[in-house]
């Protein structure tokens, strides 16, 4: 079933049948991070329900109601089974930039900037996709000096984070990018994507180099990423997402001076 409200919309698979499909699907294509450990609980949970011999025992809850102690933000083991091997391909790491990778530009010195950041348990995942991205991507110096791993520490109840970044203009704009467009966006991460490449594209070109209308111009842009985004933003007027299609095909503020 599909849901909308308000900007947000839900996609919700209930019935047994289906569930059943979608497990088949995800025991053939496992996850490639936490999530598989929470999908073993939903899993197990699905066959000591449904696959269970008589009516539902007390036995039977208190087993479930074990299993959902550990599952999701209650967490508290992330061991993954014997026998587990991390499989990422193109497709797989896609969607997993789709839901836990930023696009952004820092203000100051324009600089780009791609990152996810996850608890810091998940280092081991980040690692993998840094060796698998130096893997698909013909770029010669080490992978610790194009794509960084930093370990952050908690603040506050939060929990101690690790970040896979990557900063550098050159790899950024002939490699990364390259790599990415070379793929098939399903969500408005697309849009993020898109304008993240025509900023870098300006930037490497060095078209803001004492240019202030062009600055100006890719701030403006930049803003209109990730949180601002044509999904949640609530103007109505002319949007980024319109500037970027009509600038990466026909002109910036610098070439209109030309």
């Amino acid at each position: 079933m599909l849901y909308s409200k308000y900007n947000s919309c839900t996609f919700e698979v209930g019935a047994e049948k289906e569930l059943r499909v979608l497990i088949d699907f995800l025991d053939k294509y496992p996850l490639i991070g936490d999530k598989f450990l929470d999908y073993l609980n939903f899993r197990e949970v699905f066959f000591l329900y449904f696959d269970r011999p008589n009516l539902v025992s007390e036995s039977l809850k208190t087993k479930i109601e074990e299993i959902r102690a550990n599952h999701n933000t209650k967490r508290v083991s992330t061991t993954l089974p014997d026998g587990y091997k991390r499989v990422i391909t193109d497709y797989k790491l896609l969607g997993f930039i789709e839901g836990d990778g930023s696009f952004f530009i820092q203000k100051k010195g324009l600089t780009p900037k791609f990152e996810i950041e996850l608890t810091y348990t998940q280092k081991p995942l980040l690692m993998d996709i840094r060796a698998y991205l130096m893997s698909k991507l013909d770029f010669k110096p080490s992978s610790k000096d194009v794509i960084k791993i930093r370990d952050l520490k908690a603040k506050g109840n939060s929990k101690s984070t690790v970040r896979l970044e990557i900063v550098g203009i050159d790899f950024l704009h002939n490699y990364f990018n390259v790599y990415l467009s070379k793929l098939v966006f399903y969500s408005r991460k697309g849009e993020d994507f898109k304008t993240f490449c025509v900023i870098c594209n300006k930037l490497f070109n060095k078209a803001h180099i004492n240019n202030e209308e062009v600055t100006i111009w890719l701030l403006k842009l930049s803003e209109g990423m990730n949180g601002a985004k044509l999904s949640t933003n609530k103007h109505t007027d002319k949007t980024l997402t319109d500037e970027v299609m009509i600038c990466s095909d026909k002109e910036t503020p610098d070439s209109q001076e030309e």
